[in-house]
């Protein structure tokens, strides 16, 4: 899937001076092996400059055989220190996240895209304008079987901090 930074993005981005970077930061979830679950890790192929493309994706989840589906969303967002007046790292409530518990929101969500595969492209396009810019990505993944709520469980990723340059 390709994602490309449009007007609306644009206006609540405040350019600073900066270099192209993609560095991870914080932790998603810390469930402690219940279910056995690896640590989701945010990745990035590429690098933000002007004109190029960069592919984010994340790496770990389930390392059980039981048939479990899901969906994944993938969040950017312009904060990582603040979501509609929250600080963050907000720590997500247990129950939001069935039993997998010691979650954290780790970015703003400006924008939520449900994503499959756990991929996705992001082109930067050619604007001076954006040089400096940061954005904050983080990736959650609902797991369920087919009718069996209380099977369900969600965790997120480790956040990534984008700055886009030359």
């Amino acid at each position: 899937m390709k994602t490309m930074l449009g007007p609306v993005c644009l206006s609540l981005i405040v350019p600073l001076a900066g270099q192209a970077s993609f560095v991870t930061y914080g932790q998603g979830c810390n469930n402690r092996g219940i279910p056995p679950v690896l640590p989701l890790t945010i990745h990035a192929q590429g690098v933000p400059a002007l004109g190029k493309s960069i592919e984010i994706s994340v790496h770990g989840g389930p390392t059980f055989s039981v048939p479990y589906h899901f969906n994944k969303l993938f969040f950017t967002g312009v904060s990582r220190s603040s979501y509609l007046g929250w600080p963050l790292p907000l720590q997500i409530p247990p129950w939001m996240m069935n039993y997998t518990g010691n979650c954290d929101l780790l970015c703003s969500r400006e924008i939520v895209e449900p994503v499959n595969p756990a991929t996705v492209q992001i082109h930067i396009p050619q604007e001076p304008r954006l040089i400096g810019a940061k954005l904050y990505h983080q990736w959650y993944i609902w797991y369920f079987v087919t009718g069996s709520f209380p099977d369900s469980f969600s965790i997120v990723s480790n956040g990534g901090e984008m700055t886009i340059g030359l």
